[in-house]
Parts: C-alpha cells; sequence; structure tokens
C-alpha cells in the first residue's frame, strides 16, 4: 500500500483546452467530480492520479517546500486548470491507497497559494477549490 497524489477537475470544460494543458506538464488530471474522485480512492482507481508513479510516498508535496520541483509543476498544472473556461472546481488529495479522507477543506480560488498550499498539504484530506473567484 502507499500514499498516492489524486486530482480531478469538475465543469464544462473543454477536452481539448485541458488536454492542452496537460501537454505542458509533468503531472495530469481529468474531468471528474469530488465524488469520482473519493471513490478512485477507495477503489485504487488509476484514472484519477495525478502522477505517473507507482507510488507517492517520497512525493515532494506536503514537505514544506514550495520550490520543490513537483510542487512547482503541480501547482501550475491546478493554476492552470483552475483558470481554463467552464472550470468549477479542482479537487486533490494526498492519500493513502483504499482509505477514506479524514478531513475536507473548502476554499475560493482568490485564497489560495498553489506552492505554498501544496508545499503544506494534509494527507488524508481532500481539497476542494472553487474556481469561480
Amino acid at each position: 500500500m502507499c500514499w498516492f497524489l489524486y486530482g480531478a477537475v469538475n465543469g464544462r470544460i473543454d477536452e481539448d483546452a485541458l488536454a492542452d494543458v496537460n501537454a505542458r506538464h509533468e503531472c495530469h488530471i481529468i474531468k471528474g467530480t469530488r465524488h469520482d474522485l473519493k471513490m478512485a480512492i477507495l477503489n485504487d482507481g488509476w484514472d484519477y492520479r495525478l502522477t505517473n508513479n507507482y507510488c507517492d510516498c517520497d512525493s515532494e508535496v506536503g514537505r514544506h517546500d514550495p520550490s520543490a520541483p513537483l510542487v512547482k509543476d503541480l501547482s501550475a498544472l491546478l493554476r492552470d486548470v483552475s483558470a481554463l473556461s467552464g472550470a468549477d472546481t479542482v479537487s486533490f488529495s494526498h492519500t493513502w491507497v483504499n482509505t477514506r479522507n479524514k478531513h475536507e477543506k473548502n476554499m475560493r480560488l482568490s485564497e489560495v497559494d498553489w506552492p505554498k498550499l501544496l508545499a503544506d498539504l494534509e494527507s488524508d484530506t481532500l481539497y476542494t477549490v472553487d474556481c469561480h473567484k
């Protein structure tokens, strides 16, 4: 068993625009709801993993370094995705596979400092960012 980084963007987003954003980053995100993300975590769903790693136990996310390469790339991805026309929410979590998140945090896009948030990300917490400013 391992920790994994999971994520989804919800809304009426153009598939080509999302593909363009994903092509610019090491990490990738797909469309889905918070419920989809929760079910993927519980069922070891690969579709919603943000990285292609076998395991994210050694991830730089949550290690308090906003300048770490993975934190920077993931920050840029989530910033770019949240700015897409039609994006409603972006949800993400660093969670032990096959478990429920213990906490949920909802935030507004205007409150988010992506590198700081991801550097200080709490494990077993589902974060949802409302993309409407």
